[in-house]
């Protein structure tokens, strides 16, 4: 019951945030390109004369999309003012995407995957590490948040920045995020040498998906249902899928129940 209500604390405090998220990112973007433009000479446009487009995207994170003479900024930047931040931004391609926080599924979700992992990977020499670590895709610029990431690479290991090396990566889905987790976030996820394999975890019903390298630039796929074990092979570890829904509310319930 404890943990329950501190979950649900997590969740209203970032629910707080998100509503006033929009108009301080339209601010703190200002300021940055006011202060790029400023250092390369050119005519300072004042963005709040101007309509920044606020766009939501997957109900998970926010995508700031400026018009058009709005300079992105560069991982360097995002980097000094991400870590002066009370809650996690992720980067991409310039752009920042805000994380404003998932259900209280989607958090019971990750936390019950992260427990069965952990006795698991303590005897391989593995690390998993929950949704506060960041990954660092230094190739491509690009810095995400997963809801959690396994890796066992020594240099990871004794990192306090950032993970660069992830062996497996999962995201806990909505369906609001579906669509970007299963597109967007698997090409760019795909990019990182060291991955063996994605999973998605569905929030509403017991379904998870695993995406698993294979030869060349071929990913095999393969679903799990109520019943099933999932298997990743990369940690030679397997478990029952409602070891992953234990305690978890499941929309399917709801409907059910009704």
């Amino acid at each position: 019951m404890y943990r329950d209500e501190i979950v649900e604390e997590i969740h209203r405090i970032r629910e707080e945030y998100s509503r006033s998220l929009n108009h301080d990112l339209e601010a703190i973007f200002a300021d940055l390109q006011k202060k790029k433009q400023a250092e390369s000479g050119m005519e300072v446009v004042d963005l709040s004369r101007k309509s920044a487009i606020i766009k939501r995207c997957n109900n998970k994170k926010l995508m700031i999309a400026q018009p058009q003479d709005y300079q992105k900024i560069s991982p360097e930047e995002y980097l000094e003012w991400e870590a002066k931040q009370e809650f996690r931004h992720e980067y991409v391609d310039g752009e920042v995407l805000a994380m404003t926080g998932g259900t209280i599924p989607h958090t019971k979700i990750y936390l019950n995957f992260y427990r069965a992992l952990y006795p698991h990977l303590s005897k391989r020499g593995c690390e998993a590490y929950v949704s506060d670590v960041k990954v660092q895709d230094s190739k491509n610029n690009r810095y995400f948040y997963p809801d959690l990431v396994v890796t066992c690479n020594a240099e990871d290991l004794k990192s306090r920045d950032f993970i660069k090396n992830p062996t497996v990566i999962v995201e806990v889905l909505s369906p609001s995020t579906g669509k970007y987790d299963r597109g967007d976030k698997l090409k760019y996820y795909r990019q990182f040498p060291s991955l063996q394999e994605y999973v998605l975890v569905d929030s509403e019903s017991m379904f998870v998906e695993i995406y698993q390298r294979g030869e060349g630039k071929i990913w095999n796929y393969c679903g799990y249902t109520e019943g099933e074990s999932i298997t990743l092979e990369s940690i030679e570890f397997t478990c029952a899928i409602e070891v992953l829904y234990e305690g978890v509310n499941l929309e399917t319930d709801t409907v059910e129940a009704e």
